[in-house]
């Protein structure tokens, strides 16, 4: 229902007409969408295009596969600048994750995220 609110959106004057082969389809719904909805139809869009007056095909579908992959990797880069910029920051603050939000300019929860997601303990960083 979704696809087809989006292409009813995207490709409105031949929405009704599009069909997916099995392939595509399947990958469709088997793909994980990291970037959500804006995503599906930014893809949804360009395999539109790409389709002509066609069925839409695999390769119609994962078109825009390098971007997603560049983007990826910009993402890894910037986690591990962030990363780094906050085991350094604890180090300095001795675990302590108010003064580290204060030091980096950011929210105490950002900060408590971050710790989440990089699988950090902050008593590591603390005096005995």
């Amino acid at each position: 229902m979704l696809v087809a609110a989006l292409l009813r959106r995207e490709a409105t004057g031949r929405a009704q007409s599009i069909a997916f082969t099995r392939e595509a389809a399947r990958w469709l719904v088997g793909h994980t969408w990291p970037l959500n909805i804006r995503e599906l139809e930014q893809c949804l869009s360009l395999a539109a295009v790409l389709a002509g007056s066609g069925p839409i095909d695999i390769d119609h579908v994962t078109a825009s596969g390098p971007t997603r992959i560049a983007s990826q990797g910009r993402r890894a880069l910037d986690d591990s600048a962030t990363r780094a910029r906050l085991v350094e920051h604890l180090r300095a603050e001795h675990g302590n994750v108010a003064a580290v939000a204060r030091a980096m300019g950011k929210a105490r929860m950002q900060v408590q995220r971050w710790l989440k997601r990089f699988h950090i303990d902050p008593d590591a960083f603390r005096e005995p």
